[in-house]
């Protein structure tokens, strides 16, 4: 029976570290800047991030029945990757003057996060 347990711990932590990591985040804009003036922060997220193995796409409603809420989703290879990236982010915005700080002003400006998620995609 130990040795089933153990199996299917490793089974679970194999199949983890292959699963890709979901950060979604649902915001809504705040009406300060236009869409492009966003899309062109998060272009610049991307090349701050895309180095760091971090890729953030934004998925816009097309028929839903709330158009007013778009989602953030980033992609990373997997969970440790994303949490090398968010420390990274963090240990920026603590910084002060930093790329992630400058970035992180430019978004608040223009969005409000209301809710995020994250998943493992297999």
């Amino acid at each position: 029976m130990k040795k089933m347990a153990i199996a299917a711990a490793l089974l679970s932590a194999s199949a983890l570290s292959q699963a890709e990591h979901k950060d979604i985040i649902a915001f809504k804009m705040t009406g300060e800047c236009s869409w492009g003036e966003y899309m062109k922060v998060v272009e610049d997220f991307n090349g701050w991030a895309n180095p760091r193995g971090y890729n953030a796409q934004i998925f816009m409603p097309h028929d839903d029945s709330d158009l007013e809420t778009y989602y953030w989703v980033g992609t990373s290879a997997d969970f440790a990757a994303f949490g090398t990236a968010y420390d990274e982010w963090m240990a920026g915005l603590m910084a002060g003057d930093s790329e992630p700080q400058k970035l992180n002003d430019r978004f608040a400006k223009c969005v409000v996060n209301h809710s995020r998620s994250s998943y493992v995609a297999f």
